[in-house]
């Protein structure tokens, strides 16, 4: 049934992939990205050399790097029930379904809120933070979100939004560098992507059972072609280009030449 299905979606990725997976944001599995991503108890196996160039946290793995002695802006955490919906500083409200529990964080001074957890009732007013951002005395930067990931099945709203999809994209190039790529607004949109020798190659596999109509994706970098494969589009401007259709649980890749820079 369909429970059964989410089960098993869930565990062909972890919550850190997942997260990345749901949003279409470009994953490198060898070598160096963007940013860096680890949740939970993976952060026990990070390097000094690992937290050179941003990472993106879930509470767990932040707690782990800090009675390490690693700065992540966190001074104590506890795990308590859902009853709150997410409030971006956009001013978008998400709805925390699948989500049976939040971390409550302490942070230290320097941390910059960027979602909060606010009740879902009338009868209180009080927040806490739900995802922040921060950079340690010795420049290390993090992204963290106030969720145990391995306590969240993969369709919870904590792990698949617009607004989590915006933060991470809005903040890789504060973290480590900007997305290559960006085609915000379709969840399930699995993206991988490599550069060599002035070329971008982009492929996009929708896991959504519906199509996507008029998929917009943005570059980092001006491009003077693109070659499309198993779907049809268009070039809007150098930093702009138009999918016209990706089927559901179907196939879309790019071949972009680069403008050359002088």
């Amino acid at each position: 049934g369909a429970e059964d299905e989410l089960r098993v979606e869930s565990l062909a990725f972890s919550g850190a992939q997942a997260i990345l997976t749901n949003h279409a944001i470009p994953t490198v599995y060898d070598g160096s990205g963007c940013f860096g991503i680890a949740f939970g108890e993976s952060a026990k196996h990070l390097t000094e050399q690992s937290l050179e160039g941003g990472m993106v946290l879930d509470a767990k793995a932040a707690y782990i790097l800090s009675k390490r002695g690693i700065d992540t802006g966190i001074a104590d955490m506890d795990i308590i029930p859902n009853g709150y919906i997410e409030r971006f500083n956009s001013g978008e409200d998400v709805l925390l379904f699948n989500t049976p529990t939040v971390a409550r964080l302490s942070l230290r001074e320097g941390a910059e809120v960027l979602s909060r957890f606010c009740p879902f009732t009338q009868y209180s007013d009080e927040s806490i933070p739900a995802s922040y951002r921060y950079e340690n005395g010795e420049g290390q930067r993090f992204l963290v979100f106030a969720f145990v990931a391995e306590d969240l099945p993969d369709h919870s709203s904590l792990l698949r939004s617009y607004g989590r999809a915006s933060e991470i994209a809005e903040n890789a190039a504060w973290l480590g560098g900007e997305l290559p790529v960006r085609c915000d607004g379709n969840p399930m949109l699995y993206c991988l992507c490599k550069e060599a020798n002035g070329e971008l190659a982009v492929a996009y596999v929708n896991a959504h059972p519906d199509e996507i109509l008029s998929a917009k994706v943005v570059l980092s970098a001006p491009a003077v072609s693109v070659r499309f494969i198993g779907c049809e589009g268009r070039l809007l401007s150098e930093r702009e280009i138009e999918i016209k259709k990706i089927a559901a649980y179907g196939f879309a890749a790019l071949k972009i030449t680069k403008k050359a820079l002088l």
